[in-house]
């Protein structure tokens, strides 16, 4: 009985080590799973065009004072015709950095999507139809604008325009986590006049 004892401890001082060990090789396995899967994907797409990757616009809402313009940044991820996606939105006047989630659906050349805060206490949410012009989205979006009393916003058609961008890596990692690309309304601007800089004729 002494050495079924010793064994039975043995094994119960080391289990939870076991378990552990067990539960990093399945996550080290997932994670391996996930990046060959996203690999054979980038291979099975490249050269497909995809509307997968870095997009900015401009954003103006009632609330903002005159002359005030954001910038927005979005992550866009799609599978098949159905996207996801997310944004930042910087204003020059306000230090807080606000995220958007959000999700649609590609059909043909027409993106329409709906978006939101996703925080409990923000009720703030819209959506747009975009159509695809070559690198671009244009379109229109209508939101009720919470801090404008509520009033509907919809913008005039074709104002509301998305560009795609070219990102750092890092900058692109940190939208892969769910944080914000860049620090400040100053470098998110930089992006954009990049962009706008070099669609001019």
């Amino acid at each position: 009985m002494e050495p079924l004892r010793a064994i039975a401890k043995e094994v119960a001082e080391n289990l939870p080590i076991h378990l552990l060990a067990v539960g990093v090789l399945v996550l080290l396995a997932h994670g391996a799973a996930s990046v060959i899967h996203a690999f054979v994907s980038f291979v099975k797409l490249r050269g497909s065009f995809t509307l997968s990757g870095v997009w900015v616009g401009l954003c103006r809402l009632p609330n903002y004072p005159p002359g005030v313009e954001a910038v927005e940044i979005y992550r866009v991820v799609a599978r098949g015709n159905q996207i996801d996606l997310s944004f930042f939105n910087y204003r020059p006047d306000v230090r807080e950095i606000v995220k958007y989630e959000g999700a649609g659906v590609l059909r043909g050349q027409l993106l329409s999507a709906y978006y939101f805060v996703p925080r409990s206490g923000s009720s703030e949410s819209g959506v747009f139809v975009l159509k695809l012009f070559g690198d671009n989205l244009n379109g229109v979006y209508a939101q009720y604008d919470a801090r404008a009393g509520a009033k509907l916003v919809v913008s005039p058609e074709d104002e509301f325009a998305l560009n795609r961008i070219a990102l750092g890596a890092y900058g692109r990692l940190r939208l892969v986590f769910g944080l914000a690309p860049v620090k400040s309304h100053t470098e998110a601007r930089a992006l954009y006049d990049r962009v706008a800089t070099t669609q001019v004729p």
